[in-house]
């Protein structure tokens, strides 16, 4: 197994159920100046590939590694190419020859940081060795369900009625330079206006993290001279450039460890600390089912099973919007403990009573 890189993806949260197309970021063996937008796609290592399409390299790349993981026990380069040709992504009908096959291998065992071997006692079987890192990586997991979810929708088009997806509402367009700023360590200025002030402030700032969050992307970064961390939704960014000043960012950090106890974006107050919230979830509409397979938050545990409910722990600054998602269960879910958060749950759910309560 190679040494692992840190790469752009260590610092990119993405929620599992969230899918978005979108440009995407590779990273190769020269270091960071290859990280580019997939349709600008720079040369791999060796630029060996001539002057092929950019796109169509990497759209070969991302067909080869979904079919390899799409199957448990492999597949040969024949069995490979059989439906590469039959396939949508295909777009100019040609074939890849085996040795340009093997450089494409090399190339996303690079880019993705994974192994992929050739079984000589299986009929020469092309398999991934390390299949849960890109399983468990939520933005890699999410680059390769979007390409699989576009392709099928190419081969078939009469489904586009019938898929709708989540949007998010605005900011992507900022992305590709946030994301370059990252990768080379510039600071960037932006404008940005909140939904509390009537027009936009400046900052500069060093951009460390991007969360999507319900529907929206986020930036968390470094304001300088404020040495203050702030989150920004990306929609209400209403300039953006970089700058030309460096900034070295922390060793050691990454997205999901700065977010490991907050619910959504929101910064805890200083006085608040994490809480183990209980939380009782009984048989209506199936509601401790439903938290078995999709967990109110990545520490969730079920600590109690009886016939008709289940107790539940999560460990979370127990925030606004940690309190408004358990009381948008309504009378599914029960918070039982700490008893503040327990209180500010009753407290929400008076205050909701007595406006619907008016005559």
């Amino acid at each position: 197994m190679k040494e692992k890189k840190e790469t752009i993806f260590d610092n990119v949260f993405l929620p599992r159920r969230t899918f978005r197309s979108g440009e995407t970021y590779f990273r190769t063996d020269d270091g960071d100046k290859n990280l580019t937008p997939s349709r600008q796609m720079a040369s791999t290592p060796r630029e060996r590939h001539g002057d092929m399409s950019k796109s169509t390299q990497i759209t070969k790349y991302l067909w080869i590694l979904d079919q390899l993981l799409s199957t448990m026990h492999g597949s040969s380069y024949d069995e490979l190419m059989e439906a590469w040709r039959n396939s949508s992504a295909n777009v100019t009908g040609d074939t890849i020859p085996k040795r340009t096959f093997k450089d494409y291998i090399d190339d996303i065992e690079r880019i993705f940081d994974i192994d992929i071997e050739c079984n000589l006692h299986d009929e020469y079987r092309y398999h991934i060795v390390n299949r849960q890192d890109i399983e468990t990586d939520d933005v890699k997991n999410w680059m390769l369900s979007t390409f699989a979810v576009n392709n099928t929708l190419h081969d078939s088009k009469e489904l586009r009625d019938r898929i709708s997806f989540e949007r998010i509402p605005s900011g992507n367009e900022n992305l590709p330079t946030i994301l370059r700023a990252m990768r080379d360590g510039y600071q960037i200025e932006i404008s940005y206006e909140t939904f509390y002030e009537n027009g936009p402030r400046e900052y500069q700032l060093a951009p460390y993290f991007l969360k999507v969050f319900k529907q929206r992307w986020y930036l968390v970064g470094l304001a300088s001279p404020q040495n203050k961390q702030y989150i920004f939704a990306l929609d209400r960014i209403r300039g953006l450039k970089p700058i030309d000043k460096k900034f070295t960012f922390p060793e050691g950090e990454s997205v999901d460890n700065y977010f490991l106890y907050n619910y959504g974006v929101m910064f805890p107050p200083d006085f608040m600390k994490v809480e183990k919230v209980r939380i009782k979830a009984g048989d209506l509409n199936n509601k401790r089912k439903y938290l078995r397979t999709l967990p109110l938050h990545a520490t969730q545990k079920e600590v109690e099973r009886h016939s008709d409910y289940s107790i539940f722990e999560v460990e979370v600054y127990p925030t606004y919007d940690f309190i408004h998602e358990i009381l948008s269960h309504g009378a599914e879910l029960e918070v039982l403990s700490p008893d503040w958060v327990r209180e500010e749950c009753r407290r929400e759910s008076e205050e909701l009573f007595n406006l619907y309560n008016k005559k």
